[in-house]
């Protein structure tokens, strides 16, 4: 009889990377240097008169472009037809798989059920989830539709193995969610490329799988970023 396969979060190999990444990665986020103050200087000019009349008449000069630009800008808006490609499927659905697979891999949040649309200009979006200040979980939404478009978490780790382990187990969902036909081995594999990127220096790694785009992103002021959107032409 044939043994059942561990899923992939439970491997050795994905407890490893765990480890290490809250060593090398998460540990470090949000400890950065105070910044020290320069000191600034002021030149005094020679006729104090003159130059408070050329200030005046350039703030003049810069306010009227900037009325301009922002006229061009709207126009731009307004004529632009912006992508309202998807990743073929809506909010219900993606939180329907969300909390299937945060159930199937043990993690410690579900879905917000009740965050409302927030209307933007161009696509609208919501929160999908959130666990206390260390994961948030946003989709981005297309306007004809109402489909999702693009999905982005942002997490900072607490120093914690746990904390670290709950980062990479949400992105492992959130693979799951958006290619449901791909094998446990195959999204283990994405999350493996994706984070050995991260410890050998890299900080922005894509990956696109079934024209589902794939990227972690390290940033000391933000955290772990990480992204599953559309995949680029």
């Amino acid at each position: 009889m044939k043994k059942d396969k561990k899923p992939f979060y439970k491997r050795w190999w994905f407890i490893a990377i765990a480890v290490i990444l809250v060593i090398n990665i998460f540990g470090n986020i949000g400890k950065d240097d105070e910044p020290t103050a320069e000191p600034v200087t002021k030149e005094e000019s020679k006729s104090e008169k003159s130059e408070k009349e050329d200030k005046a008449k350039q703030e003049t000069k810069d306010e009227e472009t900037n009325i301009e630009e922002e006229s061009n800008e709207k126009v731009e808006v307004e004529e632009k037809e912006y992508d309202q490609s998807s990743l073929g499927f809506g909010i219900d659905e993606l939180r329907d798989r969300f909390d299937s697979n945060a159930d199937e891999y043990s993690l410690p949040f579900r879905s917000n059920r009740d965050t409302k649309v927030e209307e933007g200009e161009v696509y609208d979006g919501l929160i999908l989830a959130n666990a206390n200040d260390f994961i948030n979980v946003r989709a981005l939404l297309t306007k004809e539709k109402s489909e999702v478009r693009q999905i982005m978490m942002v997490a900072q780790g607490d120093g914690t193995e746990q904390s670290g382990f709950n980062i990479l187990v949400t992105i492992g969902v959130l693979i799951a969610s958006t290619n449901p036909e791909l094998s446990a081995d195959e999204r283990g594999e994405i999350l493996t490329e994706l984070t050995q990127g991260a410890q050998g220096g890299e900080v922005d790694i894509s990956i696109t799988k079934n024209n589902v785009e794939y990227t972690f992103n390290k940033s000391d002021l933000l955290g772990i970023m990480f992204f599953a959107e559309v995949a680029k032409d």
